[in-house]
């Protein structure tokens, strides 16, 4: 049994477009056999594994997932045996494919697998969250909203993935709210407060700006300044109105409004 004190996160109602529900598991399924079938002969460079090896164990945790969401529920707290781990090595798993299909000479993976694997990446964070699911190996989750939240072309999208990157944040606190790790830049949880701050601005909502702000703040203390003087610098560049200018000028201010 899992001996981790269950997890729960509350979270945003999501666009279907951004993360998965129940029925979309078969989606991914198929997606990866279709995978596994080009990777069979595809050996990881320096690995001891094929990419293929890579894609069956996400195949095994889509169809927990599938199967968990059908038998309990979509926000139901899981105690599978051993269903952390196994989160860990489809997360690791989506890294070693990621990291296959990003090589600039012959990547491994082709490159239309690219998006469906960042949906899936996301759909396995939502369902750790709905589920109460400890996760460690955050990064594709993360580097996967990253690059949903560059691909969003409407505040509502934005807001969605907004809503994920706040709910991680929540999920993800207990393990890596300590921020031990602040010598490396490249750490996920300070990538993912920063663009949960980020996506508060592009959608241009006032509230959940000051809401991520002062998460920002509370998480990365040490940066928040220097993060908002270049976020306004490029607000205004980028025009954005002048009252969402003045709310990051704010805090530069420690939420002063201007004299």
């Amino acid at each position: 049994m899992n001996s981790e004190p269950t997890r729960r996160t509350i979270l945003l109602k999501v666009q279907p477009d951004v993360t998965a529900q129940a029925g979309e598991w078969p989606v991914h399924e198929q997606m990866l056999g279709a995978l596994a079938k080009q990777l069979s002969r595809a050996p990881v460079p320096g690995a001891g594994a094929p990419l293929s090896d890579a894609a069956a164990v996400l195949q095994r945790l889509v169809a927990l997932a599938g199967d968990s969401d059908r038998q309990h529920g979509e926000y139901a707290p899981l105690d599978y045996e051993d269903v952390d781990t196994a989160t860990d090595e489809a997360l690791g798993a989506l890294a070693l494919l990621h990291a296959a299909g990003s090589s600039d000479a012959n990547p491994a993976v082709p490159a239309q697998y690219a998006g469906a694997l960042d949906r899936l990446a996301i759909a396995i964070g939502h369902w750790a969250m709905r589920h109460g699911i400890r996760c460690l190996r955050i990064e594709p989750v993360v580097n996967a909203l990253a690059r949903a939240a560059n691909a969003t072309t409407s505040r509502q999208e934005t807001a969605a993935v907004f809503a994920l990157m706040q709910g991680l944040i929540e999920h993800c606190k207990p393990d890596f709210g300590a921020d031990l790790e602040r010598s490396n830049p490249e750490r996920p949880w300070r990538i993912l407060n920063l663009n949960f701050a980020i996506t508060a601005i592009r959608t241009g909502d006032a509230a959940l700006m000051q809401f991520a702000f002062a998460s920002l703040t509370s998480h990365l203390p040490d940066e928040s300044r220097s993060f908002f003087l270049e976020a306004g610098e490029t607000a205004r560049t980028a025009g954005l109105p002048a009252d969402l200018c003045d709310l990051i000028d704010r805090e530069l201010r420690g939420g002063q409004p201007a004299q």
